[in-house]
């Protein structure tokens, strides 16, 4: 087994060179790259695990140690409590959103200067971080933040689900009245999604369409850890826009062909054998 430390600005990734998303072992040896498949595939659920030794690829000059923490409930509660969440100060970003502010306030989103807070949460709805993001679309995370998922507080885990890659797809979805659930990103909180939605009978996963084809990929792989044989779990790929904010946006979004995308893992799973 090894340990593996985040790729920063000051130890970007030797195999796609990103300064974030990848991971490098300890001893340098081996990469974990969330954007660079592998000759040979061979894969872990973050990314294809790819050898250094013998290899084109360059090793780091010094191997930067990713730092175990755990979230600052408190000073995130505090920065949250900072924030303004009345619905006159959400009206820019609801208006970017082309939904209603009633659709942030339903995401717990609030405004600080001139950035807006997304909360993240566990399983167990507690604050664990937030997300910023100001008009441009710019996006961090505050300090003593830890990734979490972004949960309406319509949402109901006992309902047919639908998880969505990022806050603003998961926004646009709940105010069309789907139970939406979103992550930060398209490979995180699979364990927490698992947790919540034990009790759900049916799931669909709705990846991003990247051009890497990463979204997809991270989809089939949260599909394969929430399938069990009492229930029905779904991926709808839609391959025409970008994500499902930018199909909602073209106009030509309707809950018909939504819908008429769904395949079924089960399906998929016989495909491949």
């Amino acid at each position: 087994r090894y340990n593996y430390n985040r790729c920063s600005k000051i130890m970007p990734c030797p195999v796609c060179e990103r300064k974030k998303y990848c991971l490098v072992s300890d001893d340098g040896d081996f990469v974990i790259c969330t954007k660079m498949p592998t000759a040979k595939p061979y894969r872990t659920y973050n990314g294809w695990l790819h050898s250094l030794k013998d290899s084109s690829y360059i090793k780091p000059d010094k191997i930067y140690k990713t730092k175990d923490y755990v979230p600052n409930a408190k000073i995130i509660q505090e920065v949250y409590d900072r924030m303004d969440l009345l619905p006159s100060a959400l009206t820019e970003l609801a208006e970017s959103f082309q939904v209603h502010p009633v659709a942030l306030i339903d995401m717990g989103v609030g405004k600080h200067g001139s950035s807006y807070g997304f909360p993240m949460r566990n399983a167990q709805r507690e604050l664990t971080g937030i997300m910023k993001r100001n008009l441009a679309g710019k996006k961090w995370c505050i300090p003593h933040s830890r990734v979490g998922m972004y949960i309406p507080r319509s949402f109901n885990p006992k309902f047919e689900t639908y998880i969505f890659d990022g806050a603003s797809d998961t926004t646009i979805m709940a105010y069309r009245h789907y139970n939406a659930l979103g992550r930060f990103s398209e490979s995180s909180c699979v364990s927490m999604i698992v947790d919540i939605l034990k009790k759900c009978p049916i799931v669909n996963v709705v990846p991003d369409n990247d051009v890497h084809g990463s979204g997809h990929r991270y989809a089939l792989a949260l599909a394969k850890k929430l399938y069990r044989s009492d229930r029905k779990v779904n991926i709808i790929f839609n391959r025409d826009y970008k994500d499902t904010r930018s199909w909602v946006e073209s106009g030509t979004f309707t809950e018909e062909k939504f819908k008429n995308l769904k395949v079924n893992y089960e399906r998929l799973l016989l495909c491949e054998k």
